[in-house]
Formats: structure tokens, C-alpha cells, sequence
């Protein structure tokens, strides 16, 4: 966590050749395996990243990209509808209270802002799965054939959900940091609901410069938890909107709880590592592992 966080304020001054040093060193050391892929916890046993998986990781990728491409209709209007009732969480510059942003000051230098443009995100899915005979409350009830096409097509694959939320881009210009999941394998789908004509919508992924521009009605799959990041250009005021899903990498299924990197110093898993185990300080959140 210190070393990410080292990472991120020397992207956020322009050092880029002092982060990519210091990502190189971590790795020599061992503190990570890879310089785009730097989580908190990780599955030793996974392959190397994958920034768009596809057949080559599980068949089962491509095939539910595909349903979801072929059944968009069924709930694009819904989302567009509802998206704006959905809980959500803005991001600004410059910052706004309470939102996902924030801005810098390192004294002697002049003052930045983390994100450039305005975007926020509308909470689908999130949530443990039922115990036998709990009603399932993990989706929004604003959106029951969204929800339905969700769980009719990942509850076939057999693969499993994690969360699904709306994410909502403005114009005229919108650059979202450098940012990946905190635990490893993670895989999201993007499904492009919106796109306005005149609008540029660029996903990049840190791995061998991979990148791939939105396209209005594709859905694609890729890895999340890799360093990846968003801009997004248009003069119009319709934002471009993605239904965005997450899964579990499918090589994960039956492999138990990720592997702790290391403990945040001074957190409160850091100091219950000192306390007998049955005195626990630090118990974990059931959507930790989000």
C-alpha cells in the first residue's frame, strides 16, 4: 500500500520515470510480480495479466460478451431512465464534498486536482449471495430486466458476479487517473449503452500499451485489476454511459481467499497481526474482497 501509494503521487507530479524505477525495483524485490498489476492481495496461482481476456483465458468470456451485445435492448432504455435515481458517486474538477476526487498540495509546488472532468457511477449490483431461503436484495429494484438479463446470463455461465454498476462520462473533455482493483483477478465487462456521435470514448490498459475505444452497442471484457485508464471527449451534453459488470477471474472458482501482500502499517489488520487470534481487532467486511 505505501509503495502504490508512492506510485501514484510520482504519476500525479509527472515523474513518470521515477514510478516506472520504482515499479521496477518492487518487482525485483518480490514485492509484486508485475509493474501493471500491483494489488494488495493476489492468488499466486493465477497466469500473467491479461488486459482483454478473451477464449484464451475461458470460452465462457466471449460467449456472455456476446449475450450481452445481443440482449442491450431488453434494458438500455431502463438504464437510461432510471440511471439518475440510482445511489451514486460523483467524481468533479475541481472537487466537489463528498466526492470521489480530491486535490493535492505539496507545499512549495502549485496545487493539482486527482481527475479532470465530471463522471459519476450508479451502484446495480453489489452485495453477498442469499442464504438458502433469504430473498436475493442484491440488485436494484429500479432496474428488474437489467437485473434479470444480468443473472440469466452470468447464472448459466456459471461464472461469478461480483458487482455491476452505470458509469456516466461528460464532455467536454474527461481524463480519469491511472487506477486498478486492489485485488487481483478481477475481470469487468463494459457494455456501451450511450455514446454521443461526435464522442471519442478511449479505454487504455497498462499492459504492452494495449488500449480500445468504446463503440455504441459492444460489450467487451477486460482485466481490472491491471493499471488502466479513461478519457473521454465530446462537445455535446450526453454523456457516454456503460453498464459495467464484475466477475470473477474464472480460473479463481474454488481457490479460497486471496493472499494478503502485505498489512497497511498502523491499520487495523497491521495491529491485530500482534494480538492473540482470539482477540481479533480486525474483522473483514464481507465486500473486503470488492
Amino acid at each position: 500500500a505505501m509503495a502504490n501509494k508512492a506510485i501514484m503521487q510520482m504519476t500525479f507530479l509527472a515523474r513518470h520515470d521515477l514510478a516506472e524505477a520504482f515499479k521496477e525495483v518492487s518487482v525485483k524485490e518480490g514485492l509484486w510480480r508485475s509493474t501493471t498489476q500491483r494489488p494488495l492481495t493476489y492468488w499466486s496461482s493465477l497466469d500473467k495479466e491479461t488486459p482483454f481476456p478473451g477464449a484464451e483465458v475461458d470460452e465462457r468470456l466471449p460467449l456472455t460478451a456476446e449475450q450481452f451485445q445481443l440482449r442491450l435492448e431488453e434494458f438500455k432504455d431502463e438504464i437510461l431512465q432510471q440511471r439518475l435515481k440510482l445511489a451514486h458517486n460523483p467524481g468533479f474538477s475541481p472537487c466537489a464534498p463528498n466526492s470521489w476526487c480530491w486535490e493535492e498540495d505539496s507545499g512549495i509546488l502549485p496545487e493539482y486536482s486527482r481527475f479532470r472532468g465530471f463522471w459519476e457511477t450508479g451502484i446495480v449490483f453489489m452485495g453477498k449471495e442469499p442464504q438458502p431461503g433469504e430473498e436475493d436484495q442484491r440488485c436494484s429494484k429500479l432496474l428488474p430486466r437489467t437485473c434479470r438479463v444480468i443473472q440469466e446470463i452470468l447464472g448459466a455461465s456459471g461464472l461469478t458476479i461480483t458487482g455491476a454498476t452505470i458509469s456516466s462520462v461528460f464532455g467536454p473533455y474527461t481524463s480519469i487517473f491511472p487506477h486498478a482493483a486492489k485485488t487481483q483477478g478481477r475481470f469487468r465487462l463494459h457494455c456501451v449503452l450511450q455514446l454521443p456521435s461526435d464522442g471519442i470514448s478511449l479505454l487504455r490498459v497498462h499492459v504492452h500499451g494495449r488500449e480500445r475505444y468504446h463503440r455504441r452497442g459492444e460489450c467487451f471484457w477486460f482485466d481490472e485489476s491491471t493499471d488502466h485508464d479513461a478519457e473521454f471527449i465530446s462537445k455535446g451534453t450526453e454523456p457516454r454511459v456503460l453498464l459495467m459488470v464484475d466477475i470473477e477471474h474464472p480460473q479463481l472458482q474454488g481457490k479460497g481467499q486471496p493472499e494478503p501482500v502485505s498489512a497497511m502499517p498502523f491499520s487495523a489488520r497491521y495491529w491485530s497481526s500482534f494480538l492473540p487470534s482470539d482477540q481479533p481487532l480486525y474483522v473483514p467486511s464481507p465486500l473486503e474482497a470488492e
